[in-house]
């Protein structure tokens, strides 16, 4: 291939040869040295030389061209197989990301399992210490009840405790409403949804709770912790003072027998009332939350309170009723002092 800087070279080397010969034919012609004719043979045969070596100039001019184009055609033809290798590289690299993917997605499944697994796990660890409470009878004596009790469940049942949940059927809507400034914040119970009764001075009544013992026994747990307990596999009587709670306006609760609370429902003209009793109990957990209350009804009556002024005929009344205690878990829940601080 020749490079420009050879083809001016020889452009210029073939000017002046051909200049140097036209000065010294026109030198000896003037001189009368050489004839015209001479001259014109010499003329023509150096244009012929001229046109020649132009020819064979523009032969090898083409022939690196050509060779140019063929140069120019491997490079793009190397380019669009590097193209091809990146375009290769770029599919394996985003199978790869799509398998990396996968893999993330299957041990985000495998974790997910493991969490359900072990949610699992715990569940039964749980149910290996869940008490399960059957209420076998139940009986009234002045204002207290007899509860027999047995757990069949495998856990230890703890803060055994009787709930009073009275209903008053025909109230006028000021003797149900609740004032928040009669019930203070630290008080036993404030939930509104236990208030049954509020009077014309002020006094409201909530349901309330009171602890249950086991009856003529030591119970050695109940020593370390408030209220009854008892433990797998066991049948128990448990007795107890049911109870409710009146707040004068201005003044802190006061926990009241039923038999009390009948004479004070009896002197305002209230002839008649359901009560319902629940008993209430937590699981062992050390430290057991209100997500952990368990309710089991024991008995409901309507009860005639100017017929009878004591819980001993009690299981006389209608009933019993039955249904879900949801509101009951929902009023304990309210309680400051369940599961009690003495655990």
């Amino acid at each position: 291939m020749i490079r420009p800087d050879e083809f001016d070279l020889r452009n210029l080397l073939l000017g002046s040869v051909f200049l140097l010969i036209v000065a010294g034919l026109s030198t000896l012609l003037y001189l009368g040295r050489i004839s015209v004719s001479l001259i014109d043979i010499i003329v023509s045969t150096a244009l012929t030389a001229a046109l020649i070596v132009i020819y064979s100039i523009q032969t090898n001019l083409q022939s690196d061209q050509s060779e140019l184009v063929e140069d120019q055609t491997e490079i793009m033809q190397e380019q669009h197989q590097v193209q091809n290798k990146q375009a290769e590289v770029l599919v394996g690299q985003k199978k790869t990301q799509d398998s990396q993917t996968e893999i993330m997605s299957s041990q985000e499944g495998i974790q997910e399992r493991q969490t359900e697994i072990l949610d699992n796990q715990t569940a039964l660890m749980e149910l290996e210490y869940e008490p399960e409470i059957v209420i076998e009878d139940c009986s009234f004596t002045n204002s207290q009840i007899r509860v027999d009790i047995s757990n069949i469940g495998r856990g230890i049942a703890k803060h055994l405790y009787v709930h009073t949940d009275v209903h008053i059927g025909s109230l006028a809507p000021e003797n149900r409403r609740h004032d928040p400034s009669t019930i203070p914040e630290n008080a036993w119970h404030h939930s509104e949804d236990a208030l049954f009764y509020r009077d014309d001075d002020g006094t409201e009544y909530v349901n309330g709770i009171g602890s249950l013992q086991r009856q003529n026994s030591i119970d050695t747990l109940t020593n370390r912790v408030a209220g009854g307990s008892i433990g797998s596999e066991e049948v128990q009587a448990f007795i107890g003072t049911p109870k409710v709670y009146r707040y004068p306006p201005g003044m802190g609760a006061t926990g009241i027998r039923i038999n009390q609370l009948m004479a004070d429902l009896r002197e305002v003209g209230i002839e008649s009332v359901h009560i319902t009793f629940d008993l209430i109990y937590c699981n062992e957990k050390t430290d057991p939350t209100t997500e952990d209350i368990r309710v089991k009804q024991i008995t409901g009556r309507a009860f005639d309170l100017v017929e009878y002024d004591s819980l001993s005929e009690f299981l006389d009344m209608s009933g019993p009723t039955s249904g879900s205690r949801q509101e009951v878990i929902e009023q304990i829940s309210e309680y400051p002092k369940y599961p009690p601080t003495n655990r």
